[in-house]
């Protein structure tokens, strides 16, 4: 084997190890974020997969308030929501940039996914799901055209970062 061939072999290795490492590390946190939240909410696998999987929310566990309060928590984690139920809009939209989602379904999830009227933070979160979801379904079908809202939630008085 030449020495560029060695070379060669050694950084693609490298490269592979690495993207294996981060893929894992990532799974880790995601499985601890899951854990951590089901210990504060406990809700059963297959309510998790029927609405993170599966985009199902009409499972019967959903409707619980320890399954609302858990997906509060999953944002809390994941730092798009606080505790007491703002959403950080600055970090959704950021996150969601970074994924594979075209531009105009961000502004949807923005701002209309987080104009609810609600003020219990648990109830804000799965609303922001079931909405989340159910606009990924009609933009399948159609481009929705949004106006940007106010920063303001003038009729929940909750601040928007």
């Amino acid at each position: 084997m030449s020495r560029n061939s060695v070379f060669l072999l050694i950084v693609i290795s490298t490269i592979v190890i690495n993207t294996c490492f981060a893929f894992t590390s990532s799974m880790k946190g995601d499985l601890s974020i899951l854990r951590l939240c089901n210990a504060s909410s406990p809700v059963s696998l297959e309510a998790v997969n029927s609405v993170l999987i599966y985009r199902h929310m009409q499972h019967r566990e959903t409707k619980t308030k320890s399954f609302k309060c858990f997906l509060l928590c999953l944002y809390v984690e994941y730092d798009w929501m606080d505790r007491e139920g703002s959403f950080k809009l600055n970090n959704i939209k950021s996150s969601l940039q970074s994924t594979i989602v075209e531009d105009h379904h961000v502004k949807v999830l923005i701002y209309k996914c987080t104009a609810i009227e609600l003020i219990d933070p648990c109830d804000r979160a799965f609303h922001f799901t079931e909405c989340f979801w159910s606009q990924d379904d009609k933009e399948k079908d159609s481009k929705a055209n949004i106006t940007e809202k106010k920063t303001k939630d003038e009729l929940s008085g909750f601040y928007h970062t």
